[in-house]
């Protein structure tokens, strides 16, 4: 498992060290036995641009990284943001959920249910 460390001043958790431990992981990122590698949740919160825009400013996920987040990324259609992650397991994900983002959800007034789709990655390649 990662360490784990606060930053100064910051409300989350971030990555020590940034990059994700793969010593488990075969050539060409699959598990000796063919294990999911990480997880991809698709959440769809129902909610607009400007909503997402809030959380994000206050996750500052563009540089504050959360324990086990290998990818995130969102898009939107028509008026919904989706979002994308890439997590090490489904425990880092709930952690997260759980620790950092649900009082910030309840701070700008976001939807507290989502719809959310995990696959399990058996195959991960990061260039």
């Amino acid at each position: 498992m990662h360490g784990v460390s606060r930053a100064g001043g910051s409300s989350g958790l971030v990555v020590a060290p940034a990059a994700p431990d793969r010593r488990s992981l075969q050539p060409g990122g699959t598990t000796q036995k063919g294990e999911a590698v990480a997880i991809l949740r698709i959440v769809s919160r129902g909610m607009d641009r400007k909503t997402y825009d809030a959380m994000r400013e206050r996750l500052h996920l563009d540089r504050e990284h959360p324990l086990g987040l290998i990818m995130h990324g969102v898009t939107e259609k028509d008026g919904v943001v989706q979002v994308a992650q890439i997590w090490d397991s489904a425990e880092y994900a709930k952690r997260f959920d759980e620790d950092l983002l649900a009082p910030i959800i309840e701070d700008v007034g976001a939807p507290r249910e989502a719809q959310v789709t995990v696959y399990e990655l058996e195959d991960l390649i990061t260039p």
